[in-house]
């Protein structure tokens, strides 16, 4: 049998294409990735008075990137695509435009009994995507880094938020979520999929930036026989905004 091209690693931090093609364009040091609907955002970044600086197109849509000044600091704010290809694409971009310290938010499936809305602290993920594989060598987990998780725990915990750490499942395959496949990994002691974290936490480690996500909870896989899709989360996006912004703002500033 061929290994997988995915073994095959280049630990050379310069491509042919370059993430920082764009000098015109400079972002903040610290900045808020969000894994919610353009509306969402939209509504939570109002009374911030967003400015663009920027557009990365992805060739069916463009995703503005957005400053915000927020209690005395300047943040980079950007809407996260779907899928780890996509979400790393831009998040690479958007380090290779100066951004260093990263928090992410965004829901997230559960393989385990929790409501709707609760917040999840992801701390190790199941590498079962393929974009991870081209910014660290292979392994079957990547741990996130604990200081940015520590940081995000402390700030919910301040909100008086009930925080459970997590391993997370992050897959390609949203519709190939098998019954064979949710059982085994939840007899592993994952409670949690999604489709970026893992991609996510290997391109930051690989740029040597910091990187930490949480999740809010969507759909239920607890029942592999009486799937739940509920309300997608809808009702904690607002909220989980607020406590990203929050444990952004508390991060010590970084200079550029």
């Amino acid at each position: 049998m061929t290994e997988s091209p995915l073994f095959n690693f280049d630990n050379n931090q310069v491509g042919v294409t370059d993430p920082s093609e764009d000098p015109e364009i400079s972002c903040e040091t610290k900045c808020l990735f969000a894994f919610v609907e353009e509306s969402d955002l939209q509504t939570f970044l109002e009374p911030y008075h967003p400015m663009q600086v920027g557009v990365f197109s992805c060739i069916t849509k463009e995703f503005p990137i957005l400053k915000v000044e927020a209690y005395g600091q300047t943040l980079t704010v950007m809407q996260a695509p779907l899928g780890a290809p996509a979400a790393t694409q831009i998040l690479d971009y958007l380090i290779g435009h100066g951004v260093q310290q990263i928090i992410s938010m965004g829901s997230c499936g559960v393989l385990t009994n929790h409501a709707e809305g609760d917040f999840l602290l992801p701390i190790e993920a199941l590498r079962d995507e393929g974009t991870s594989y081209h910014y660290l060598p292979a392994s079957e987990t990547i741990k996130l880094n604990a200081q940015m998780e520590q940081a995000i725990e402390t700030t919910l915990q301040s909100a008086h938020q009930t925080v459970t750490q997590v391993k997370t499942w992050t897959t390609d395959g949203y519709f190939r979520e098998t019954q064979q496949l949710v059982e085994q990994y939840r007899a592993s002691g994952y409670q949690t999929v999604e489709m970026e974290c893992a991609a996510l936490a290997a391109c930051a480690q690989f740029r040597q930036v910091d990187f930490g996500q949480f999740f809010f909870t969507a759909d239920s896989l607890a029942h592999t026989d009486a799937y739940d899709k509920r309300d997608w989360g809808r009702s904690a996006r607002q909220g989980a905004l607020n406590l990203g912004l929050k444990a952004l703002l508390a991060l010590p500033v970084k200079a550029k």
